[in-house]
């Protein structure tokens, strides 16, 4: 009667770490499902103008992903005053061990006659990842300000990496 107790204690004993082990990698794989909060600032610039596009390029720093550096091209708008919806059909994402490729689109309003603007409304969404990034998505909101008159400007993103 007396070995039977210590055995039960023995056994509990064994199963209980195992339990919360097993536990413990569900909870971390549901919060690796649900992906990771993140946010980055970005400074952008057209680097170019060819064939219709404007061609820009920039870097900043990501919470999750470190350095960045972000590529994209699209059509120039006009220089007036007033709100337009820019939509980027392919934006990629520069990481240390790859890239990370989608959608962008925001609303721009040129603020002023010497071209100051704003964005707000901006959402991204990146769910094509090659080499380390294969697999992985981000998807998120940004605002910005820059100049259409020099080509600059600086985002701020908030999203889900995963």
């Amino acid at each position: 009667m007396i070995k039977k107790p210590r055995s039960l204690r023995a056994l509990a004993g064994i199963l209980a770490p195992a339990a919360l082990l097993v536990l413990g990698t569900s909870a971390l794989a549901a919060a690796a499902k649900n992906g990771k909060a993140d946010s980055a600032k970005i400074y952008l610039a057209v680097t170019h103008i060819a064939g219709g596009f404007n061609y820009t390029a920039g870097d900043g720093s990501d919470k999750v992903l470190g350095p960045v550096v972000v590529t994209y091209k699209l059509k120039p708008i006009a220089t007036s005053k007033g709100k337009f919806k820019i939509t980027v059909p392919k934006a990629t994402l520069w990481v240390s061990n790859g890239t990370l490729s989608g959608t962008s689109s925001a609303d721009l309003t040129v603020i002023d006659a010497k071209g100051d603007a704003k964005l707000t409304n901006g959402r991204f969404t990146l769910n094509k990842g090659t080499g380390g990034q294969k697999g992985h998505s981000e998807v998120g909101k940004f605002t910005g300000t820059g100049s259409i008159t020099t080509g600059q400007y600086t985002f701020v993103t908030h999203g889900t990496y995963k």
